[in-house]
C-alpha cells in the first residue's frame, strides 16, 4: 500500500479513501473544520489533519510529474598530468638526460658539443641545479636611518653584514663614585636574590668575587628582540643586543639572525661575551630575556656561562619611580626619569612582523629575485640599540639614588621607596645570615654589615620628610621612621616620631595607640598609657579593649 493511501486511511478512520462516502465525509469534515477554524482556534488534532493533507497534495503532485529523460553519455576528460610528470616529459623533450632523451637527427650536435643552454624553470617549487643562491657576504646591507642624537647617544648610519654589528655610543664611562654606588646596589641585589630563594653559590663566580670591585669592562647590558612574547621553544630571539664598555665608550654589538640557521653562531658569540662578564644588566631580563636565551641555548646545544650577577632594572624602576611615571616601559623611564627623548622610534610590537618580511625578502634575493633593498629592519635594530644604550645611564641613576639617597633622590616618594628597600633588605640579611654563613663566606661578610642599610633607610626617611608636601606621603614616612627606630632599639627616638605624628595627624588613632604601648611596656606607666588610650579620637574596638584592660590592671595593682 502506498504511503498516500495509508495517510488517507488514517484521515478517514480506516475506510478506503477512494469511496464516495469517504469523499463526502472528508468534504463535510473539511467544511466543519473550516467553520470551526473561523470561530475558534484550531486544536492540535485539526492542525495534524491539515499537515497530513498538505503532505498528500505534495505526494500526488510528485506522482503526476513526468519522469526525467535518460541523460546522454558524457565525455570524461582525461586527468591532467602532475607537475612531476610534466617535468619528466619536458626533460625527455629537451634532451637534458641523454639516456632518455628524444632521438636526434644526425645534424643535431651531441650534448658534449652543445653550447650551455639557459636553465629551465620547472613547475612547482623545483629549482634547477644551476640556480644556486648567492653567498651571504654578497647580500647588500640595509641602510640605517640618519644619525640620531639623544642626549649624547649617537649611532652609525649603516650596520655590518650579519650576524654582528658594532656601534660606539657616546655614553659616559662610570667614574669611581658611580662604581662605588654600584657596589652598594649589588649588596642590595644579592640580598634581594636570597629573598627570592636564588642559589647563593650562583651569585658570584668565585668565593671572593662578591667583595671585589667590578670594573666597567666587566658589565654587560643585554636586550633582545623576539618573534613573540612566550618563553616557549617556538619563540626565537632574532636580534640580541649586547653593550659593554671598551676604553672610554659604550659599544653595542648586535647579533642579527639573517636566517634562523645562524642561531648557534650568534649564541656562541654571546657565550664568549658572557664568559668575560661579572655583571649582566637587563630590563625585564629576569622574567623574559635570560630564560628565553637559556632555552634557545639548550635547544641548539650551545652552553651559556652562568657565573655572573644579574641586575634587572625593571624591578628597581618599578619600586623607585612608580609614583612619578605613567607606566613602566623603558622608553617612559628614559623620558620621565632620565630626561631625554629617543625621538621617532618604531613600536617593539611590530618587530616580529618586520622580521618575517625581512626573511621573505632574504629568500627572494637568494633565489634570484629582486635585490634586497632598504627595509624597516634597520629601524628595529636602532630600537634595540637605544634600548641597550639607555640601560647604562639608568643603572647609574638607580645605583646613585640607592647608595646616596639624600643627594640623588628627587622626591619624597622615591626616598620612601629607597628607605623601605634598604630596611627590608637589612631584615632579610639578618635572617639569612645563619643560613648562608657556612656556604658563602663573602656573602656572610656582606650580611654582617646590614647596619649600614638601616642607617641609609633612616636617612632616606628623614630626607623624605624634608621634601614631602603630600599628607599621605608624610604619614607613610613618619610611620616607617618610627618603626625603624623601634626595631633598632632606639625607643626614645621612636616616641619622638610618634609625638610628631600625633601633632600632624590629630584625627588618627595610630599615634595614640603606639604611645600607649610605649608607656605601658617600656616606661611601665599605666596611668600615662591609659591617658593616651582615652585621648584617641575614635573609640574603636581595639581602643576600647585596651582601655578596659588598662583599668583592670590599675585597679588590681597594689
Amino acid at each position: 500500500m502506498r504511503l498516500v493511501d495509508r495517510v488517507r486511511r488514517e484521515l478517514t478512520g480506516g475506510r478506503d479513501a477512494r469511496e464516495p462516502a469517504a469523499s463526502s465525509s472528508l468534504a463535510s469534515s473539511s467544511a466543519s473544520a473550516s467553520a470551526t477554524a473561523a470561530h475558534e482556534r484550531p486544536t492540535a488534532h485539526q492542525r495534524r489533519i491539515a499537515q497530513l493533507r498538505r503532505a498528500i497534495e505534495r505526494m500526488e503532485s510528485r506522482d503526476r510529474s513526468p519522469l526525467p529523460q535518460p541523460l546522454e553519455p558524457m565525455e570524461v576528460a582525461p586527468p591532467k598530468p602532475s607537475a612531476a610528470a610534466l617535468a619528466q616529459r619536458l626533460t625527455r623533450i629537451l634532451g637534458v638526460d641523454g639516456a632518455r632523451g628524444a632521438a636526434r637527427s644526425p645534424d643535431t650536435p651531441s650534448p658534449d658539443t652543445m653550447a650551455p643552454r639557459a636553465a629551465v624553470v620547472l613547475p612547482g617549487s623545483m629549482t634547477p641545479p644551476e640556480a644556486e643562491p648567492p653567498p651571504e657576504d654578497e647580500l647588500p646591507s640595509e641602510p640605517m636611518p640618519a644619525s640620531v642624537d639623544a642626549r649624547g647617544l649617537r649611532y652609525l648610519a649603516r650596520f655590518e653584514p650579519a650576524p654582528a654589528s658594532r656601534r660606539a655610543l657616546g655614553v659616559e664611562l662610570p667614574g669611581a663614585e658611580a662604581l662605588a654606588a654600584l657596589q652598594a646596589l649589588l649588596a642590595i641585589n644579592r640580598a634581594w636574590r636570597r629573598q627570592r630563594g636564588d642559589d647563593p653559590t650562583a651569585l658570584t663566580r668565585d668565593e671572593g668575587a662578591a667583595g671585589a670591585a667590578i670594573s666597567p669592562d666587566e658589565i654587560l647590558f643585554i636586550d633582545t628582540e623576539t618573534t613573540g612574547l612566550s618563553r616557549s621553544a617556538g619563540t626565537l630571539a632574532f636580534l640580541i643586543g649586547v653593550g659593554r664598555f671598551e676604553r672610554d665608550a659604550l659599544v653595542v654589538e648586535q647579533l642579527l639572525l639573517r636566517d634562523p640557521g645562524d642561531e648557534p653562531r650568534a649564541l656562541g658569540r654571546l657565550a664568549e661575551l658572557l664568559a668575560r662578564a661579572r655583571l649582566v644588566v637587563s630590563y625585564n631580563g629576569r622574567s623574559f630575556d635570560l630564560p628565553l636565551l637559556a632555552t634557545r641555548a639548550m635547544l641548539s646545544r650551545t652552553p651559556l656561562p652562568l657565573g655572573y650577577e644579574h641586575v634587572d632594572l625593571l624591578h628597581y624602576c618599578r619600586r623607585l619611580f612608580s609614583a612619578r611615571t605613567t607606566n613602566r616601559r623603558l622608553k617612559t623611564m628614559e623620558l620621565e626619569v632620565l630626561g631625554f627623548d629617543r625621538g621617532a622610534d618604531i613600536d617593539g610590537a611590530l618587530a616580529p612582523a618586520i622580521y618575517s618580511a625581512f626573511l621573505a625578502a632574504q629568500r627572494e634575493a637568494r633565489g634570484g629575485g629582486a635585490p634586497l633593498g632598504p627595509s624597516p629592519m634597520g629601524a628595529v635594530m636602532r630600537h634595540n640599540c637605544v634600548d641597550v644604550a639607555s640601560m647604562a645611564p639608568l643603572l647609574w641613576r638607580v645605583a646613585r639614588a640607592v647608595a646616596q639617597p639624600r643627594r640623588f633622590a628627587e622626591d619624597a616618594e622615591e626616598l620612601y621607596a629607597i628607605g623601605t628597600l634598604h630596611e627590608q633588605m637589612s631584615s632579610k640579611a639578618r635572617r639569612s645570615l645563619p643560613q648562608f654563613a657556612a656556604d658563602d663566606r663573602s656573602a656572610a661578610s656582606e650580611m654582617s654589615s646590614n647596619a649600614s642599610l638601616s642607617l641609609r633607610a633612616g636617612d632616606a626617611y628623614r630626607r623624605g620628610l624634608e621634601l614631602s608636601t603630600r599628607a599621605g606621603t608624610r604619614r607613610a614616612l613618619l610611620v616607617a621612621l618610627a618603626r625603624l627606630h623601634r626595631r633598632s632599639g632606639d625607643r626614645r627616638a621612636a616616641r619622638e616620631v610618634w609625638e610628631r605624628f600625633r601633632r600632624e595627624f590629630p584625627d588618627a588613632n595610630m599615634a595614640w595607640v603606639e604611645l600607649a604601648k610605649h608607656h605601658e611596656h617600656h616606661e611601665k606607666s599605666l596611668h600615662e598609657a591609659l591617658a593616651c588610650a582615652e585621648a584617641a579620637p575614635s573609640r574603636s574596638p581595639e581602643v576600647q579593649h585596651r582601655i578596659a584592660r588598662l583599668r583592670r590592671r590599675i585597679d588590681s595593682a597594689p
